[in-house]
């Protein structure tokens, strides 16, 4: 009786095993169900464009100009009407930027999704 008791509990602990390992391998689904969390928690996800894409520039209009926290500019894309934040690089920061201007924007092709859209590795702002 004491090795049949052994043996079922052999089975039972092996069988407990495989389950966990199953359900531990299974993420089918996990970055779905990340990216849908991190779109609830408004953390912020990266957008890139494709890897053959060195630099991007991006023409829009100045709609807001901030500079109390780092030169900021809140522009309208022309392309898509997007809206998108531009920190201005230092070797830009002497320009004086106001609202209404069109500006072409340098970047790395990385936008964070966010509202409204950041745009990363910005090297240059050029005003037309």
């Amino acid at each position: 009786m004491e090795n049949k008791s052994k043996w079922l509990e052999g089975i039972s602990v092996t069988i407990a095993v495989l389950i966990l390992s199953l359900l531990a391998g299974n993420d089918k689904g996990k970055d779905v169900k990340e990216a849908e969390n991190n779109k609830i928690m408004g953390k912020r996800i990266e957008r890139e464009i494709p890897s053959w894409s060195e630099n991007v520039t991006i023409r829009g209009k100045v709609l807001e100009v901030h500079d109390a926290h780092g030169y900021v500019l809140l522009i309208e894309s022309e392309a898509d009407q997007s809206l998108c934040q531009v920190d201005v690089p230092e070797s830009d920061e002497t320009k004086k930027f106001k609202k209404g201007d069109i500006v072409n924007v340098t970047y790395s092709g990385t936008e964070l999704e966010s509202v409204p859209g950041q745009l990363i590795g910005v090297t240059s702002v050029e005003i037309e």
